[in-house]
Order: structure tokens, then C-alpha cells, then sequence
């Protein structure tokens, strides 16, 4: 009898051990994809991870979980038999996303070990409206976000820095080639190289210690973004200025005070294009120091101040300076137009004289 127990009991025990070892087990072609650069126009992008039921029983996914609403998982829920194989689709949505992604999808099955990870990654290159809306000025294949490298005021003898943000809206790495400079503007580029899809900055050093001009500067930068596109030009604009900050109450009041005569010319007949037309300007010192002209100029076309023989001016004493018009050049018939003096008056170290006119009325004669 226990012999007959015994040949019951063998068949069962290797029964038990047979359908313990008999499980769904997964085996996953691959758990990593990378989809590079692309273009958010392009629209969603997709991949698929494929796996095979290398085990004995049916497998199931019981779910597939993202780690953001800018990924989706798609999967089978009906039981992969032994030795099939399935995939799953995940996507991601690259709209309003530019820049580099990592997301992770928790795959959970009925295997042991029960979960496994999966992982997408890639650079969204930003479209058109994204790019532009953040940086709206555009040199294919860079934007930046702005047009003009504006340094603002800079004390004689300082440095200043600036940063101008870019952005490489090409599917290839860029680096942008920065043509000579003169001594007083450096330009890098941080990184040296940018990815696609990826920002850089500009980094714009003026230095006015070696800058021979007072008051604004506009200098153009070339730059050549990649090889065969079409260079451009960054300007950078900075106004030099002198610091008073330290001067003593007895010291100002000692020093120079610049005058004008008269404060604001009027050319009543402006003669026709051609034909200059000339003024003068008195600057006189009325302080108790020599007064220093530092540069006198206007940014308006056609407007030429001659450059003084005399830039020192001692107490009491006066220049003058012929202004010239170029009526060829005005932007209309009518001037109105500035001319800038910058001078080592504490007070006063800028000023501006104002130049009005009209063309000298038609003769009936000539009508």
C-alpha cells in the first residue's frame, strides 16, 4: 500500500514542478530608440519595440504607462501565445516642444520581473511659428533673438558684455564663423558649435578703453553662420561716455561750461539738390576751465560738421564750426535734423543743437 502511495505521489510532485515552471516570459528586441533631430512641422513622430513571448504560457500586457501627455503608448491587450512576437507604438508630440526630450514608458507585464522601461529620446528642431515667436530674426539656418546687439552706455575706460541669444533651426550642427574685429569689439560664440535644434549665445565684450570715439558707435559684425549660407551682419551699438561721479563740488564748480550761439540754426531758403548749404556754430566756454570738444557729428543724413582746427576751448574764448547740408541726401524737402557735441562739460557733457529748413519758394516765373 505505500509503495502504491508512493507511484501516486511521483507523478503529481513532477506534475507540480512542470506547471510551476511554465510562465510567460518577455524577451525585448529592443528597449531604446533614438529619433535624432527633426522638425516640429514634421508632426508626430513614431517608433515601435518590439518583443516575443519566449516563454510557456500566454502573455499579457496589462498596461503601458508615459511619463507625459506629449507621449502616447499603444499596445494589444489579447494574450501573445508561446513564441509569438507583438510591438508596441509610441509616439511623441512635438508641438510647442523644441529642444531636447527624454520620456520614459513603464511597460508592465505578466512576467516576472513584472515591469520593464522603455526609453525615447531625441532633439525637436523648432518650426516656423515656434522659432519666431522666440526668436523672431531670422539668417538661415540661425535665428537670433535679436537684430541688434545694443550695449548701451559704456564709462570711458570700462567694459561692457552682452549676450545675444541664438538658435540653430537646421537639422545639421552649425558653427558660425565671426570675421575680424576691431580692438575695442570682441565676439564669441558659447558653445563654439550648436546642435541642431539647440541655443547658443553671442557674447558681445566692448571695450571703450580702446575705442577712439566718443558718444555712439555702430559697428557692424560679420557673421557667417554655416558653410554656404549667406553672411549677415550683427550691429553692435554702444554710446561711449565720460563719468563725472567723482568730481568735488569745488571741482564743478571750476569746471568748463559749453555755450551755444545759436542754440537752434534755421536755414530759411534751403538751396536745391546739389547745391550745399552752410551754416556756423559758435561754441564758446563760459566756465573757469579748459572746455575739451570730444566729437561733434549727427546721425542724420546728409549733415556734416567740419572738425574743429582747436577741440580745446580755454575760459572765455570760443570756436567756430561750419555745418554743412547736403540737401541731395535729406530723407525730404523739408530739414530737420540735429547736430550731437560731447564735450568735458559736467553738467552738459551732451547736447544738441537743432537745424531746421525749407526750400527757397518757387518763382512764379519758373513754374
Amino acid at each position: 500500500m505505500k509503495a502504491l502511495r508512493t507511484l501516486i505521489a511521483v507523478p503529481a510532485l513532477i506534475a507540480g514542478i512542470i506547471c510551476a515552471s511554465a510562465r510567460p516570459e518577455i524577451t525585448w528586441r529592443e528597449t531604446f530608440h533614438n529619433f535624432g533631430a527633426f522638425n516640429e512641422d514634421a508632426g508626430t513622430a513614431r517608433t515601435t519595440f518590439r518583443y516575443v513571448n519566449t516563454g510557456d504560457e500566454p502573455l499579457i500586457v496589462i498596461g503601458a504607462r508615459t511619463t507625459c501627455g506629449c507621449t502616447l503608448a499603444d499596445y494589444s491587450r489579447s494574450p501573445l501565445a508561446p513564441g509569438d512576437s507583438a510591438a508596441i507604438t509610441v509616439e511623441y508630440d512635438p508641438a510647442g516642444r523644441p529642444g531636447r526630450f527624454e520620456k520614459g514608458i513603464i511597460v508592465d507585464t505578466n512576467t516576472e520581473p513584472r515591469r520593464t522601461r522603455l526609453t525615447i529620446k531625441g532633439t525637436v528642431v523648432g518650426g516656423e511659428a515656434t522659432v519666431r515667436a522666440q526668436y523672431p530674426v531670422g539668417h538661415d539656418p540661425l535665428a537670433l533673438r535679436n537684430a541688434t546687439a545694443l550695449v548701451g552706455d559704456v564709462v570711458k575706460g570700462h567694459m561692457k558684455t552682452i549676450f545675444i541669444n541664438a538658435y540653430n533651426r537646421s537639422n545639421d550642427t552649425i558653427s558660425p564663423q565671426i570675421s575680424p574685429l576691431p580692438p575695442y569689439i570682441h565676439v564669441s560664440l558659447e558653445p563654439a558649435s550648436i546642435p541642431p535644434g539647440e541655443q547658443a549665445s553671442f557674447i558681445v565684450y566692448f571695450r571703450s578703453d580702446k575705442c577712439d570715439v566718443w558718444g555712439l558707435t555702430e559697428t557692424p559684425v560679420a557673421i557667417t553662420p554655416a558653410p554656404g549660407a549667406d553672411p549677415f551682419e550683427l550691429p553692435v551699438v554702444a554710446s561711449v561716455v565720460e563719468d563725472f561721479s567723482a568730481l568735488t563740488d569745488r571741482q564743478r564748480e571750476k569746471a568748463p561750461v559749453i555755450d551755444f550761439s545759436p542754440r537752434r540754426i534755421e536755414i530759411p531758403d534751403l538751396p536745391p539738390p546739389g547745391t550745399p548749404a552752410e551754416a556756423t556754430l559758435r561754441i564758446t566756454n563760459r566756465g573757469r576751465s579748459p572746455l575739451e570738444i570730444r566729437r561733434i557729428y549727427s546721425p542724420d543724413p546728409g549733415i556734416q560738421a567740419a572738425t574743429p582746427r582747436k577741440t580745446t576751448v580755454k575760459p572765455g574764448k570760443h570756436i567756430d564750426v561750419t555745418i554743412t547740408v547736403d540737401t541731395a541726401r535729406l530723407p525730404g524737402e523739408i530739414l530737420n535734423a540735429r547736430i550731437t557735441v560731447i564735450s568735458n562739460d559736467p553738467t552738459n557733457p551732451v547736447e544738441n543743437i537743432r537745424l531746421t529748413g525749407e526750400p527757397a519758394p518757387v518763382s512764379p516765373n519758373k513754374q
